[in-house]
């Protein structure tokens, strides 16, 4: 054991911690959930584990009537999808600005849209979007979605040129 990983595992109160130094369980599981949506939703998505160095981020979200979204960001396209089981597993949807999103709305629907989010200081939110336009997410479902484009832009920022 290096003096890193001892130092590490002492500052740990000696509980096993990860480092680049030591293998990864690969066999272990750190997280799975069940499909909780009826047939009519489509299958659902099986997100196995990305092959090593392959710079994805995934997120798994449920709110507190059972919705179940999964975010996925591949860092070397720079693709953003996210699918959400109420929406339709096959759906792919992605993330976009608020100003952006209307752009598929009326405008005579859109400006008043705008002039209210302006109003609430909502227009920095990112907006979930699939083939039929935004898509309403409750508080949570913002939130969650706010702090996947976070850790985005960190991956973003810290990638190597």
């Amino acid at each position: 054991m290096t003096l890193e990983v001892a130092f590490l595992r002492w500052m740990a109160d000696d509980r096993p911690i990860s480092t680049a130094l030591e293998p990864a369980m690969a066999n272990d599981f750190l997280f799975r959930a069940t499909n909780r949506h009826v047939e009519s939703c489509g299958k659902a998505p099986c997100s196995d584990e990305p092959p090593a160095n392959s710079n994805v981020f995934r997120s798994y979200f449920e709110n507190a009537f059972g919705e179940q979204w999964i975010f996925h960001h591949d860092g070397q396209s720079d693709r953003i999808t996210i699918r959400g089981g109420d929406c339709g597993w096959q759906n792919e949807m992605t993330v976009t600005s608020f100003t952006e999103a209307l752009k598929s709305v009326k405008s005579e629907i859109s400006d008043g849209v705008l002039e209210r989010a302006n109003s609430l200081g909502m227009t920095s939110s990112p907006v979930v979007c699939g083939d039929k336009g935004p898509v309403m997410l409750g508080k949570a479902e913002q939130m969650w979605v706010a702090t996947c484009m976070e850790v985005v832009h960190e991956r973003r920022r810290l990638k190597p040129s």
